[in-house]
């Protein structure tokens, strides 16, 4: 005969029980959540706004009543509920935040780095590109990245931006960041912000002030329908 089998428990009591304390809290806490969906139920089935909330709190004041919590604990739970909450919301409005960015700057590469610039004042698109750019990484406590980011045969990043498209392109922009880097540390919502203005300087540079402006609405608008489905 085989060995015994021993049947695996699927399910087991837990080594150790919540205190009294703790399990309050939490009753309490699921009086808030419930509230909220309360609410929303209410307006669905056609209460006003006022009415719901209403109806809301009467229930939600039942459930921490009967926890029997004190005010003052009650007070501190929705507090720290309500800190966790702003944070949240906080970092969620960042994360939509460098998406819109993230799709603008998609859109801008692609309208602005598509065609080299024409060669008609060429001389002049440069220096006015030039001074724009040493300015946008003033402002990122590096100016002097520029100097670094140029070649050895002379061919500075205002060439660069200027005269190569595509693919080129796209690789003069990231070389910007990378030496930007180099130099400083960049948080994501950071690098996009420096793409950016990188790109509406070339944008200014390459067609005037006012096709850049409409360029970076188009852009804006392009990110509002590429986010429609996120939001």
């Amino acid at each position: 005969m085989g060995g015994r089998i021993r049947k695996r428990r699927t399910h087991s009591w837990p080594t150790r029980l919540p205190p009294i304390s703790e399990v309050l809290d939490r009753y309490a806490e699921s009086a808030l959540v419930s509230a909220i969906r309360l609410r929303r139920y209410w307006i669905m089935q056609g209460d006003s706004p006022e009415r719901a909330t209403e109806k809301a709190v009467r229930q939600a004041t039942g459930m921490m009543a009967s926890s029997g919590v004190p005010i003052s604990r009650l007070i501190k739970l929705f507090q720290e509920m309500k800190n966790a909450a702003d944070a949240f919301i906080k970092m969620l409005e960042r994360v939509q935040e460098e998406l819109r960015l993230n799709a603008e700057i998609e859109y801008l590469v692609e309208m602005v780095g598509k065609e080299p610039c024409n060669i008609d004042d060429y001389s002049k698109r440069r220096r006015n590109l030039t001074i724009k750019l040493k300015k946008i990484l003033e402002e990122f406590g590096c100016r002097e990245a520029y100097d670094t980011l140029t070649t050895r045969r002379g061919f500075t990043p205002s060439d660069q931006l200027l005269k190569y498209s595509s693919r080129a392109f796209k690789r003069a922009l990231s070389s910007i960041i990378a030496v930007v880097k180099s130099y400083r540390s960049l948080n994501s919502f950071e690098e996009y912000k420096l793409k950016k203005e990188v790109l509406i300087a070339v944008a200014e540079a390459k067609y005037g002030s006012e096709r850049a402006r409409r360029l970076e609405k188009e852009a804006s608008k392009y990110a509002e329908q590429a986010l429609s489905p996120v939001r």
